[in-house]
């Protein structure tokens, strides 16, 4: 035993004399310091257009209330979030400033808007202007489309209490102001509709998004490949070792079991750097099961350089691949993006990775 723990030692101080680790570990540092640099205050605004064609009378001449597209229009421009609604009065104007990118978007209520609302059929009663191709729309939709079915909801609740006479003999427009004042207390405390941003913050009328937290899964990511990337340099000192007779005198188990310390030292000194750096940026939240996730990584990939070690046999070749590896971990492992999202069959890939191990839970 005692042996093994001078062996152990002489390999760790001859890991801690290699420039190429250190080169790691500042590659690290320097890639997640990055990230989190240009991620912190960063600041999203988003103007989209609206437009409201329906402007007749308040109030239809059969009691009916005529006016919910500039009730709607009126609840997006007082909208605070990531998008900020700019209220327009000529088409043209909107169509040029969507053009001119001054506004990304722009929805423009239809004339007889209530009366689509009415009869309960408001498919194609707005009508949405956005540059071909543009990725906005498919993000605005959906909280356009909340405000509508806000205000269209209401005019539901009224029409059935009043044109299903569970309160004909109310007065109307007494009732309705009761109705409205149930209606948004519902609303405000979220039990009909509710928009949330995490990470958010309202500062000046604009948003103060923490982008860190959508983009920090990264800073893992980063980390993982650096770690794989210290496991497959150590399986190349290891091919060196051997082929210069350094096991001539040891056992099979001894051979294996040097080996996989030769693997696991790197990996062990640049998943310890990983872990400082998870403290410093802010993304360990201080669990023991964070603690336990880098040590089994490390374990995983120290196997699995040990595996690829044995299936691999020319040096040479052996070489050639460690980029390959590396490149596949950062397209297939989720560290930049999901391709799986757009060809499900490249999950298969990533199984065969160790960097899916970090990267999956992030």
């Amino acid at each position: 035993m005692k042996r093994a723990g001078i062996w152990f030692w002489m390999l760790l101080k001859r890991q801690l004399k290699k420039p190429s680790l250190y080169i790691v570990i500042i590659c690290m540092v320097v890639c997640c310091f990055v990230i989190r640099s240009a991620a912190s205050g960063f600041t999203v605004n988003l103007a989209v257009g609206i437009m409201n064609e329906d402007t007749g009378e308040k109030q239809a001449e059969d009691g009916d209330d005529a006016g919910i597209a500039a009730d709607i229009t009126e609840l997006m421009e007082s909208h605070r979030g990531l998008l900020r609604f700019v209220v327009y009065s000529d088409e043209e104007e909107l169509k040029n400033d969507v053009r001119g990118s001054k506004v990304y978007a722009g929805y423009i209520f239809q004339k007889d808007f209530w009366k689509a609302v009415k009869d309960q059929n408001i498919k194609n009663s707005v009508k949405v202007i956005s540059p071909k191709d543009s990725m906005i729309p498919k993000i605005t939709n959906e909280l356009v489309f909340s405000y509508v079915m806000q205000e269209y909801a209401y005019a539901l609740l009224l029409y059935d209490t009043f044109d299903r006479s569970y309160l004909k003999d109310e007065d109307r427009e007494e009732m309705a102001d009761v109705l409205r004042g149930y209606y948004e207390e519902n609303l405000t405390n979220g039990s009909t509709f509710s928009v949330k941003y995490h990470g958010a913050k309202a500062v000046n009328g604009n948003v103060k998004l923490d982008i860190f937290d959508y983009i920090s899964p990264v800073i893992d990511g980063i980390c993982a490949v650096m770690i794989f990337l210290a496991g497959l340099c150590g399986t190349i000192t290891l091919r060196e070792d051997k082929t210069c007779g350094t096991f001539a005198r040891f056992n099979r188990r001894q051979t294996a079991l040097t080996g996989l310390a030769e693997i696991f030292i790197p990996v062990m000194i640049t998943s310890a750097a990983a872990f400082a750096i998870l403290i410093m940026t802010g993304r360990y939240a201080g669990t023991a099961g964070e603690v336990l996730h880098i040590l089994l990584y490390a374990a995983g990939v120290t196997i699995y350089c040990f595996a690829v070690n044995l299936v691999i046999r020319n040096k040479t070749f052996f070489i050639a691949m460690t980029p390959v590896f590396l490149m596949a971990s950062l397209l297939f492992c989720h560290i930049f993006l999901n391709l799986e999202l757009l060809v499900p069959q490249l999950k298969y890939i990533a199984m065969f990775l160790p960097c899916l191990l970090y990267t999956s839970d992030a």
